[in-house]
């Protein structure tokens, strides 16, 4: 994991695995609340950076947004989560002593319990680089089934 200073603040670029749900938290395609059903860690929306501040952490998605303890993404930080170690697992604590779960049908990510169980822990996975590549005529490469896909580029 890459830890950076920036500001006199220190910034950790992360995926946050749920252990109890075992996706990956991603922004909403509202981008208003994080969610917990991601089966991969792929794309900008399911980058976090967790920054140090004050003895605690924000957590601040790719929008430029900080998760509140409501599960609302807001411009300011307003919210600072401790980090809490439990069976090598990462939980995380607003002030008022609640765990950020994932909750409901939709698995948004916000406060409920005072209590750690599964639905509470997390892993912090190491963000991998990714990269996006088209050609002139706007057709983007890929890879299916582990071989390249050619595809008709322009190529000047």
């Amino acid at each position: 994991m890459k830890e950076t200073s920036v500001d006199g603040m220190s910034i950790l670029d992360v995926n946050l695995r749920s252990v109890g749900r075992r996706r990956y938290a991603r922004l909403s395609a509202e981008q208003d609340e994080i969610l917990v059903d991601a089966n991969t860690p792929w794309g900008e929306d399911t980058l976090f950076t967790l920054e140090f501040r004050d003895g605690r952490y924000a957590v601040h998605a790719c929008n430029g947004r900080y998760l509140k303890a409501d599960g609302k993404l807001t411009e300011q930080c307003e919210c600072l989560f401790g980090l809490e170690f439990h069976g090598g697992y990462l939980a995380l604590r607003d002030p008022q002593g609640r765990y950020i779960s994932s909750i409901g049908s939709k698995a948004v990510l916000r406060t409920r319990s005072q209590t750690v169980t599964k639905d509470e822990l997390f892993s912090l996975e190491d963000s991998v680089p990714q990269a996006a590549f088209a050609g002139f005529n706007g057709k983007y490469v890929s890879v299916k089934q582990g071989k390249m896909a050619k595809q008709k580029m322009a190529i000047k």
